[in-house]
């Protein structure tokens, strides 16, 4: 039986190698780009609030793309971290500051998903919402197909009040 257990746990093991290998081929370089993106745009985001951008400058306007990130997924977290981390700012060291600071930046709404937009703007609303663009347009949204068609004409009020075009 130990003989037995020990050919299976390195054949388990040889396995989880070959699976790991073939991962490490299967994730290219724009697999990469691409999630390494939805990362910084996190980053940005958090950047921004925790390190008081926002705060010390409310006027400025800052976009950001892709509904910013991950951010909508992960704002439970950052909103406690505003009340349990001791590095975090004290103007910000409320519930809900995180929040709070979320709807002073503007974000353009390119994420491909009906339940994503929903709820992106469930919670920061649809005041500082842009339809965005991509690099390339290799995934521009496919406006004909009614994506956020509610929301158009005031996407495109907030755009000339970013731009400054009123």
């Amino acid at each position: 039986i130990i003989a037995g257990a020990w050919f299976t746990a390195t054949q388990l093991e040889a396995n989880k190698s070959e699976a790991a290998s073939e991962a490490r081929e299967a994730v290219t370089p724009l697999v990469r780009v691409h999630t390494v993106a939805v990362a910084q745009e996190t980053i940005a985001v958090a950047s921004l609030i925790y390190g008081g951008v926002t705060h010390r400058h409310p006027a400025l306007d800052i976009c950001i793309s892709h509904a910013g990130g991950a951010v909508s997924s992960l704002v439970g977290r950052l909103n406690r971290a505003c009340t349990k981390r001791s590095w975090v700012p004290d103007h910000l060291r409320h519930e809900g500051a995180f929040e709070e600071a979320l709807a002073s930046l503007w974000f353009d709404i390119h994420v491909h998903d009906d339940r994503v937009l929903d709820f992106f703007r469930g919670l920061v609303g649809d005041q500082r919402l842009v339809l965005g663009t991509n690099f390339a347009g290799w995934d521009q949204h496919d406006l004909s197909s009614g994506f956020a068609a509610d929301l158009r004409p005031k996407l495109a009020d907030n755009a000339k009040r970013l731009l400054r075009a009123s």
